[in-house]
């Protein structure tokens, strides 16, 4: 009698072992999936932002600087060739504005207000000539304010009251 409760005992333990081990490889399969759909997912949304991203050239593609920035997306590049641009800019998304060269193109605020006025995180303003933004304060050639992670390099400033200004309000 011993014997037989041993016995069936073992069998129970056996038909339970195989059962955890079946639900477990399937457990296994299914997190294995469920990692390789999730890394999918990873890759496509890393490489949606640059696939989508395109570049938006001034004055091929339009004829001012702020209906190019208009027209970008999020992600986006506005080029700029070389000429003088009498505008001045607002930027409310996060994208590049890229100038060919920092002597040649030439932002000219015609002394009204901010030439370059940043509105939002995540944006680049490199190698523009700005000049002659507005007298009062606090304008500026390149202002921000309350905004985080913009890049500002190799631009020239003349003749602006305030050359790069940028105000972040800490509570």
């Amino acid at each position: 009698m011993i014997r037989d409760t041993l016995v069936k005992n073992l069998v129970i333990l056996t038909m339970i072992f195989l059962l955890t081990v079946s639900i477990a490889s399937g457990f296994d399969t299914n997190i294995k999936q469920q990692k390789e759909i999730n890394s999918n997912k990873v890759n496509e949304n890393l490489k949606n932002p640059i696939e989508k991203s395109s570049t938006i050239i001034v004055p091929d593609d339009y004829p001012t600087i702020q209906e190019a920035v208009d027209a970008a997306d999020t992600g986006d590049t506005v080029f700029v060739r070389a000429g003088i641009y009498y505008e001045n800019v607002e930027i409310d998304k996060a994208i590049g504005l890229i100038g060919e060269d920092n002597e040649n193109t030439i932002i000219d605020g015609g002394l009204n207000s901010h030439c370059v006025r940043i509105n939002c995180d995540l944006v680049t303003v490199t190698n523009f000539k700005i000049q002659n933004c507005g007298t009062n304060f606090p304008s500026s050639g390149i202002y921000s304010r309350d905004v985080n992670f913009i890049t500002i390099n190799d631009n020239n400033v003349y003749k602006c009251r305030y050359g790069i200004y940028l105000f972040i309000h800490c509570v």
